[in-house]
Order: structure tokens, then sequence, then C-alpha cells
């Protein structure tokens, strides 16, 4: 017997699949997680002993098999998900948050090695309470390094050795960034 399509609790074959689909993401996500964020992940003792199961197997295929029960396990509490997706989604978007804060500052320490000054001013306006005297002498000091490296890149010479001021300046202007989140909360 066919259901009715216009019933409200009508679902779809596809819509099954989806939702099957979208759980067993989770549940490969739940094994694939790292071990502090498993921790922080909230299950039970039945689903935290399946994935336990699951993380500890080396063989691929036992190990596809084990996902695909706790999927079924997970199917079965499909009404309290919510909170597991979110666990699942929040280390994500913290790392994406981390990786655009290191691009923004490697384009900071690039922009001050090619444009010098301008840049370092720029940066020292919307930075007041940075170093300037520091800051300044890691961008001459970088700025030296790169000019001998190109230089003998240039003559097919031997590279000379860093003087780590270039990942001296990363470092710095991560420190600056730390200090300005910090009085921007305070």
């Amino acid at each position: 017997m066919q259901a009715d399509r216009t019933d409200e609790t009508y679902v779809s074959k596809s819509e099954h699949k989806r939702e099957a689909q979208e759980i067993h993401r989770l549940a490969e996500a739940l094994v694939d997680l790292k071990a502090s964020d498993y921790a922080k992940a909230p299950l039970d003792e039945d689903m935290r002993a399946h994935v336990d199961l699951a993380r500890r197997i080396d063989a691929q295929i036992a190990r596809k098999r084990q996902i695909l029960f706790v999927a079924k396990q997970l199917r079965k509490r499909s009404d309290d998900l919510g909170p597991l997706f979110l666990a699942i989604d929040k280390p994500k978007s913290e790392q994406k948050k981390e990786t655009a804060r290191m691009h923004r500052l490697e384009r900071w320490r690039d922009r001050m090695l090619e444009e010098g000054d301008e840049c370092l001013s720029e940066y020292l306006t919307e930075n007041p309470h940075a170093d300037r005297q520091a800051l300044r002498s890691l961008v001459r000091s970088a700025t030296a390094a790169k000019a001998r490296s190109d230089e003998a890149a240039a003559n097919d010479r031997p590279i000379p050795r860093n003087d780590g001021s270039y990942s001296a300046l990363y470092k710095m202007l991560g420190e600056i960034e730390r200090g300005s989140v910090q009085t921007g909360d305070d």
C-alpha cells in the first residue's frame, strides 16, 4: 500500500537515504576525531564503547564494518544527535580560524619584507601596542637575510643559512596579535 503524499509524516525513500548517509558521515567523523576532541564528544557509555572499538581496529574492512555498526546505533538515537554534530563541527571551525590567522600573519610578514617602512607604519597604526623598535629591527634583519639568499640563488652559490629572523618576525606578529586580542577582550 502506497503512503499518501499529502501526509505530513511521510518521508520519502530518498530523504531516508540522505539521513542515513549523513549519520554514516557522522560515524566516520567520530572515529577519525583527534583524541582531545573525541574526549569532549557527548557520547553515552554504549556508543563510546562502539566508537572506541572502531578507533582501535586497523584492518580496513573490519574498521569499515564497525563504522557501519556505529552508524546503525546512531540511527537508533537519531533524536539526540544534534550535540554530536556540533561536537564534530566545532574543531573544524576552530581549525579554519587558526589557518586564517596564520595566513593573515604570513601576508603581513611578506608585505613588510616587500614594502618595508610603509607597510610597517601601516601595521603599527593598526597595532599601536606593538614594540616598534623590535619589530623594525626584525624586519630589517629578515629583509637583509632574504636579499642575501636571493643574491646567492641568482649567482648559483650555496644559499646562506637563515639567521632565524624570518620566523622570528612571524612569531612576533603572532604575539602582537594575541596581545591585541587579549587587550580587546578586557
